[in-house]
């Protein structure tokens, strides 16, 4: 079954890009020059190769939900016990819980996994607990009927998320069938909410600054992926927006240890410290897509590990850091998130739509792309589903080229800041001829006076 997908990229691959080159089957004349240049349809697209990419990505993703998603359409079980593996059975578990009266017993493993079954017995509840006002009300319907709400509210997630990128119609289409979404609804996991809520805020956090910060108190439930937000918050001036997301979570804060009680934060806090904890973040070793884990599939030690890892946060830093007073904001954000999933102390394939988004946001900015940066932004948006056809025939295989992830996306953060900096160098080399060309200008006149 796997052949399948693979002849199919080849052949998808192509025929797309044959057909994407033809600038006869696809042009259209400039609406604002009137001249009688055209340009290619995949240009707003950031180009033939991305497109190509992306299209090919979706054919791939929909071909999975068929050879492996029929317990995503066809299991809807009423009892967590006999759900399949998948991310909601460990909210489902914690809300159903906590519904019980057993708030504390959530970070307990052995209480927590005695409601579970098969491989959903290797979860553990991770969120803190002001996530707890967003899943104990799952308790109160069966589980089936939550997942089929989930998989719905996932759709709704990747549409909003399309319209905060301001995507057209096909994009759109791309993002809900890109290999983000795949694993999105594959494991139902929350990370399409929390990735939405940041790209909310961080687009509008100039012009809706309760509502962003707000956003972003919400999508502290999952604290990895929001270490840059408050550099980008600050560099870019939106001090409204840095109180009220800061007074917000401080609220979450305090109404949950009022409500769960301030014993639920301490055992959250002695999760990081708990050996079963510690076991089970090294069993997602493999899975595991941050640079320090990829670091250590290569053979780094722990040392090695984290300095690299910390290497590359304060890297992650100075880059927005220096980018907020340089660059257009779209570009900012798109650098943003895509530096904010590379950088998080905790990254899987679930939460691609960081990457996804943070692209899309590069849309914006300048369109159509070197080629450079099609390849390599077309390889980030695709490596969901890369890797899975990898791991389809060689496990071995994919756990190496898994290791290679982050390196690819790092030179894609390199290549689009590269652009960036030309762009900038181009505009000032721009503002200072016409600088000089007025001047010259003016002292020619008055010497004819």
């Amino acid at each position: 079954m796997a052949i399948l997908p693979f002849k199919l990229l080849g052949r998808v691959a192509r025929l797309s890009k044959r057909f994407l080159m033809s600038k006869r089957a696809f042009s259209f004349r400039s609406a604002t020059s009137g001249s009688g240049d055209d340009t290619d349809f995949a240009d707003p697209f950031g180009g033939p190769w991305f497109l190509c990419a992306v299209l090919t990505c979706g054919i791939l993703s929909v071909s999975y939900y068929f050879l492996d998603g029929s317990n995503l359409f066809w299991s809807f079980p009423a009892d967590v016990i006999s759900a399949t593996s998948e991310d909601l059975a460990a909210f489902y578990r914690a809300g159903e819980m906590i519904a019980a009266g057993q708030t504390l017993d959530v970070y307990q493993p052995e209480l927590y996994r005695s409601g579970l079954s098969g491989l959903n017995q290797k979860l553990l509840m991770l969120n803190p607990p002001h996530f707890f006002f967003f899943i104990e009300p799952m308790s109160w319907f069966d589980y089936g009927t939550v997942k089929a709400a989930m998989l719905v509210a996932i759709a709704i997630g990747f549409v909003a998320l399309a319209r905060i990128c301001r995507l057209s119609a096909l994009m759109t289409i791309a993002l809900l069938t890109s290999g983000g979404a795949y694993y999105g609804f594959i494991t139902l996991n929350v990370s399409i909410f929390v990735t939405a809520l940041i790209a909310f805020a961080l687009a509008f956090a100039g012009t809706r600054p309760i509502l962003a910060g707000v956003c972003l108190a919400i999508a502290t439930v999952k604290p990895q992926y929001g270490l840059l937000v408050p550099v980008f918050l600050i560099g870019c001036g939106y001090w409204r927006t840095f109180v009220t997301a800061s007074l917000a979570t401080i609220g979450l804060v305090a109404i949950s240890a009022a409500v769960y009680g301030v014993d639920a934060w301490k055992a959250y806090f002695g999760i990081f410290s708990d050996p079963i904890y510690q076991g089970f973040f090294r069993q997602d070793f493999d899975a595991s897509l941050t640079i320090r884990h990829s670091v250590g599939k290569l053979g780094g030690g722990s040392t090695i590990q984290n300095a690299i890892q910390a290497i590359a946060i304060v890297s992650a830093i100075a880059l927005v850091w220096f980018g907020a007073s340089r660059w257009p904001r779209n570009a900012l954000i798109g650098i943003t998130l895509m530096a904010s999933g590379l950088i998080a102390p905790s990254l899987f394939f679930y939460s691609w739509p960081f990457f996804s988004a943070g692209l899309c946001f590069m849309l914006l900015v300048r369109t159509p792309w070197p080629t450079l940066i099609q390849v390599l932004g077309g390889i980030v948006w695709s490596q969901p589903i890369l890797l899975i056809t990898i791991y389809n025939f060689d496990k071995m295989a994919s756990l190496y080229y898994s290791a290679s992830v982050p390196v690819m996306t790092m030179l894609t953060l390199a290549a689009f800041v590269l652009m960036l900096e030309n762009n900038e160098s181009s505009a000032e080399n721009t503002a200072s001829t016409k600088k000089f060309a007025n001047a010259l200008r003016s002292f020619t006149r008055t010497q004819s006076l």
